[in-house]
């Protein structure tokens, strides 16, 4: 019997995962919270996902298996929203791994505080080498509030910027959500920006859990996170998605700041790690309009928290992309640089330390004998 108030109702978006939905599955089945509904959103899979998710639903009544027309990860997400049952949400990646007491941990912290939204810390596990890595962007401890729980209302030019835009390490109120109206914007890449970002600015209180309880995989081909580069505009439809739903809350003018400082970062990661006719496209396309419809343009620079990245966004504004590179990789030459100095240190370091240990054993080894 589900006791009430407990039911979590699990949503994942499952694209192709037939490397990795055993293991994500075993991570939520294998929960120390029984209390699960699992919704295994497969978005159209073409690989064996279909015949694994059979079969571990048919061993697992807590398990669905929801069939999709590979219309993306938003439409997987908001179809998941409308079925789920449970008191709570979680919102995972077919590919990341979990702890056991994720979903104990997190549904006593968010009872505790009586709050909306629960938030974990996370960290990233590289799948092609096994080395586990922290993230400090998970949670930004500088701009934590001191008290626990808090709202939007408690740090307003820094909501946007405590955590990152990924629904997979928060817990929601379902009640909440839906009272809200929050949903995933349907768009090939970033459908969980606006939907995160809103969601912390209405909460009522937002835990935290001050533990690292899920590993974030990288470096996997396929992924939902990975595919980036292929619509390069989309982090500009999540962001100005964000900003309208902001403004048509009332919510914009008090926490613009914020927005405009992860507008800013999020531009300048994509611009980054975008390539080709895509990143040729972006950089007009900021000229052109985007850093001021964004709310970045005519700022002072005290008004952003990085003054390198106020400074890059300036130069671009008025530089050409082909000076843009020239500074990249100029930076990229001074950080070589650097890097290579340290590590000069490092090895001259142990060097000496290696030195000094050699001495130290050959005197305990071959102690000198006193004369008679």
């Amino acid at each position: 019997m589900t006791e009430t108030g407990q039911l979590i109702s699990v949503i994942i978006p499952i694209y192709n995962a037939e490397e990795t939905i055993v293991r994500c599955l075993e991570g939520v089945l294998g929960q120390t919270h029984r209390q699960l509904e699992v919704l295994c959103m497969d978005d159209g899979s073409t690989d064996g996902t279909p015949a694994l998710l059979a079969k571990i639903a048919a061993g697992d009544g807590r398990v669905r298996v929801i069939t999709l027309a590979n219309a993306g990860a938003g439409t997987a997400r908001n179809t998941g929203l409308q079925m789920a049952t449970g008191d709570w949400l979680s919102f995972l990646d077919a590919d990341d791994i979990f702890l056991p007491d994720l979903y104990e941990k997190m549904l006593k912290r968010i009872r505790w505080a009586d709050a909306d939204i629960c938030v974990c810390r996370s960290d990233s596990y590289d799948t092609e080498t096994g080395q586990y890595t922290g993230l400090k962007s998970s949670i930004r401890d500088v701009w934590l509030p001191e008290q626990d729980p808090f709202a939007a209302d408690d740090t307003p030019d820094h909501i946007f910027n405590l955590f990152r835009g990924w629904p997979w390490d928060k817990l929601y109120r379902a009640s909440f959500v839906r009272e809200a109206g929050l949903r995933f914007q349907e768009i090939e890449n970033f459908n969980d920006i606006s939907f995160v970002y809103q969601s912390l600015a209405l909460a009522r209180r937002i835990t935290v859990v001050g533990e690292v309880l899920i590993h974030k995989a990288i470096h996997r081909q396929g992924s939902i996170s990975q595919s980036g580069e292929k619509k390069w505009d989309c982090f500009f439809q999540a962001l100005m998605h964000l900003k309208e739903g902001l403004m048509d809350r009332g919510l914009y003018e008090k926490l613009a700041r914020s927005y405009v400082n992860r507008a800013l970062h999020n531009t300048l990661w994509n611009l980054r790690v975008v390539r080709g006719e895509g990143m040729i496209a972006m950089y007009q396309a900021l000229q052109k309009g985007w850093i001021d419809q964004l709310g970045i343009g005519g700022k002072p620079a005290e008004y952003f928290y990085d003054v390198k990245k106020y400074e890059e966004i300036r130069f671009i504004e008025t530089q050409s992309l082909e000076a843009y590179l020239m500074a990249l990789l100029d930076e990229e030459k001074r950080k070589r640089r650097m890097d290579a100095a340290r590590y000069r240190k490092q090895v001259e370091k142990l060097k000496r330390e290696k030195s000094f240990f050699l001495r130290v054993y050959r005197k305990i080894r071959y102690p000198k004998k006193k004369m008679v």
